[in-house]
């Protein structure tokens, strides 16, 4: 499947943000995520490395901060994320007036309330917002069969639990998506053991879609 294809730009003092982050990006989404230092091979050339995944991006994500507009590496990715035109959607995890230079156009991103989960909550604002958005239509067939597929191969029961209640908000699911969700639970520990979600899960398509499982 061809996922969605996230760079994360963040100050280094934001890193566990960051990478917090990346991880329920992969794990709850299903997308695929840069994120310099972790994502990058100590072989690999770090400036060809950041320009070539900045390139293939579908979205910029730059983590706002009262550290980022410090950061110079922070600052050149957001440059040349917007010279190459890329959808740029910032959360903001820090009282300020606005994104510095010309981040400043995205002000009224996704401003983090909830400090208690952070990445946990920007990763679900940034999912819903792909639904919200006119600009991003384009993107939320991919959206769909990202975190579909996300859920059929987890291993872990948050990252489950997570991904079923964004299935549940969104409409649209293919005859595809429901078929690997229902073969799925016959074999997924971590769906058909999940005790908080999955009975309303499996509600939802009963009432939903006349599926029983």
């Amino acid at each position: 499947m061809n996922k969605i294809k996230v760079f994360i730009s963040y100050a280094d003092e934001d890193r566990q943000v960051a990478h917090e982050l990346k991880t329920i990006f992969e794990q709850v989404y299903g997308f695929y995520v840069f994120a310099f230092k972790k994502s990058l091979r100590l072989s690999q050339p770090t400036a060809e490395t950041i320009i070539s995944n900045l390139k293939n991006c579908d979205f910029f994500v730059p983590i706002i901060s009262k550290n980022y507009e410090k950061s110079p590496t922070s600052n050149q990715e957001a440059g040349i994320a917007l010279s190459l035109g890329k959808k740029i959607i910032p959360p903001v995890i820090d009282e300020i007036d606005s994104p510095c230079g010309f981040l400043s156009i995205y002000w009224g991103g996704l401003e983090v309330t909830e400090k208690r989960y952070i990445a946990e909550n920007i990763a679900s604002l940034f999912f819903f917002n792909i639904f919200e958005a006119d600009q991003f239509k384009n993107f939320r067939l991919k959206a769909r069969s990202c975190v579909v597929d996300a859920l059929c191969i987890s291993q872990d029961f948050k990252h489950s639990t997570l991904s079923m209640r964004a299935i549940m908000k969104v409409e649209g699911l293919l005859k595809s998506h429901k078929e690997k969700i229902i073969a799925a639970v016959k074999e997924n520990r971590c769906l058909y053991e999940e005790q908080f979600t999955f009975p309303t899960f499996r509600t939802y398509f009963r009432k939903k879609f006349n599926i029983d499982f």
